[in-house]
């Protein structure tokens, strides 16, 4: 019996997703998910580095503002820089071994 190749029919889904088959589906929401995780982390970053510098501003002769200002945009560039090198490993085993992880196919799953 092959479970993941039945139609999804939900009527809150689009007609596109209404017409795929399950594995296809997931295959996507799952590498939607994994870009749409990537985009908030650079988000988070941004306003994270922003707010940081503003306080490292506002913070004058405050040795502990200033401190607190510093690590948080320490953080956050040491945040964006793990986010690039997780990107760059996947990128690389992609190319390397030739494993899709970005484009998920779960067509040759079968139970």
């Amino acid at each position: 019996m092959n479970l993941l190749a039945q139609r999804i029919d939900n009527p809150l889904l689009s007609d596109r997703a209404r017409q795929t088959a399950g594995e296809t589906f997931i295959g996507s929401l799952i590498t939607n998910m994994v870009t749409l995780i990537l985009i908030v982390a650079f988000v988070i970053f941004f306003f994270s580095f922003i707010l940081g510098g503003i306080s490292l501003m506002q913070a004058g002769g405050d040795k502990v503002a200033v401190e607190n200002a510093r690590k948080r945009v320490l953080f956050s560039v040491v945040g964006v820089i793990l986010v690039i090198a997780v990107f760059a490993v996947v990128e690389f085993v992609e190319r390397v071994f030739g494993v899709k992880i970005n484009n998920i196919d779960l067509t040759s799953l079968y139970l």
